[in-house]
C-alpha cells in the first residue's frame, strides 16, 4: 500500500507532443491500483499530431494544449476523464462526450479505439 508521485514529470511522444503530468499519483490501496491526476498535452507539431490521428483536413485548426483530469483503474482497466480543455476552453459537446464515455464500459484496448476517441473529441471541439 502507498502512493508514488509522478507530479511534474513528462514524456515526449513522437517528437511532437509533450505530455506533462502536473499532478499524478499511482495509488495502491487494498489490492486496488489507480493512476490519477492532471495532465496536459503540449502539441509541438500540429501537422504530425493530426496526421497520426488521421484528422480530416477541414478540422485541422490551430491547437496548442489539451488539458484534462484522469483516473485509470488498473484492476478494471477503466479510465475516466474530467475537465477536458483545449487551449484553455471547453464546450457543451466535449462535456457531453466525456460524460457519455465515463458512463460507458468502453476501455482503451488498442491504438484504433484511442484514435477514434481523440477524433471524437476534436470533432466535438472544432466541428
Amino acid at each position: 500500500e502507498g502512493n508514488y508521485n509522478f507530479s511534474n514529470s513528462n514524456i515526449i511522444w513522437k517528437d511532437n507532443v509533450k505530455i506533462l503530468f502536473s499532478d499524478a499519483f499511482l495509488n495502491f490501496e487494498r489490492e486496488k491500483i489507480n493512476f490519477n491526476g492532471r495532465t496536459s498535452f503540449d502539441v509541438k507539431n500540429k501537422d504530425q499530431f493530426y496526421k497520426f490521428f488521421q484528422i480530416k483536413k477541414e478540422l485541422r485548426k490551430n491547437i496548442g494544449k489539451i488539458e484534462l483530469d484522469f483516473n485509470y483503474d488498473l484492476n478494471e482497466q477503466k479510465i475516466t476523464f474530467d475537465n477536458l480543455k483545449i487551449d484553455n476552453q471547453s464546450n457543451k459537446k466535449i462535456e457531453k462526450l466525456i460524460s457519455n464515455f465515463n458512463t460507458s464500459n468502453k476501455k482503451f484496448l488498442n491504438k484504433i479505439t484511442f484514435k477514434n476517441f481523440v477524433n471524437d473529441i476534436l470533432i466535438a471541439y472544432f466541428g
